[in-house]
């Protein structure tokens, strides 16, 4: 963005859980961290110099692009292809410990730099002004980011729920 300094974004964060139960809310949900996007707030993302990788790039766009997360086919395939456990994804996603997930789904969340001084910050994203200050516990836990949950772009999905949309 020429000349505006970004303090906080939006970004899609595709989330897994191993508990065929997952529909009704047991077993935990793990996050499939792209390696060049915000992920987990003690992580930094990485740098892609001037190489922006596809999949991190079209993600960034996808709400506003397809506000219907079954549009774009090759998004419900991605999906897919995440449930069946397929090794061509793994390179595109940050290492994690979780197998082939039994659901799938994507959760919209806010993301702000946590070393921006927040009381200045006007709303954005939906965040209240002063919300997000950094304090000593952030620095000592190195804290790269907030992120907030501000909403739900694909709910949770089963092999089986991608077959039927």
């Amino acid at each position: 963005v020429d000349g505006v300094e970004v303090v906080a974004r939006e970004e899609l964060v595709v989330e897994g859980n191993a508990d065929v139960n997952c529909a009704v809310g047991d077993g935990e949900w793990r996050t499939f961290e792209l390696r060049y996007k915000p992920g987990s707030p003690v992580r930094a993302a990485g740098f892609a110099g001037l190489h922006t990788p596809r999949l991190d790039l079209l993600l960034s766009s996808l709400p506003q692009a397809h506000p219907d997360w079954r549009q774009p086919t090759w998004f419900v395939r991605l999906l897919g292809m995440l449930l069946e456990g397929d090794s061509l994804l793994r390179p595109l996603f940050a290492p994690h410990n979780m197998g082939t997930p039994a659901c799938v789904r994507v959760r919209k969340m806010a993301y702000t730099l946590s070393g921006y001084p927040h009381s200045d910050v006007p709303i954005v994203l939906g965040m209240e002004k002063g919300t997000y200050n950094q304090t000593e516990s952030d620095l000592e836990a190195e804290i790269w980011w907030y992120r907030t949950a501000i909403g739900t772009y694909a709910p949770e999905q089963s092999a089986a729920d991608l077959e039927c949309s």
